[in-house]
């Protein structure tokens, strides 16, 4: 060993393998509120399921996601 393994990487920028609504995408966040944000969705009107669970807002930020997550986003629309 020369002590110098993992020199200039930085976990911060790793990128991981997500599945949002069946299709595969790859990010570098790790938590959900950071990913709304990357995808341009409107949060206020967002419903999220994460691995089969349907999460209140106030979860989200106790959401990190990792590799392999399975993710639904649905946009609420009211009309009449």
């Amino acid at each position: 060993r020369t002590g110098l393994e993992g020199l200039g990487c930085s976990n911060s920028h790793r990128m991981i393998q997500l599945l949002i609504n069946g299709s595969a995408k790859e990010t570098s966040v790790t938590d959900l509120h950071s990913l709304i944000k990357e995808l341009e969705l409107p949060a206020p009107l967002l419903l999220v399921e994460h691995n089969g669970e349907a999460l209140h807002r106030s979860q989200w930020n106790d959401i990190t996601l990792k590799d392999g997550d399975r993710l639904e986003l649905m946009a609420v629309a009211a009309g009449g």
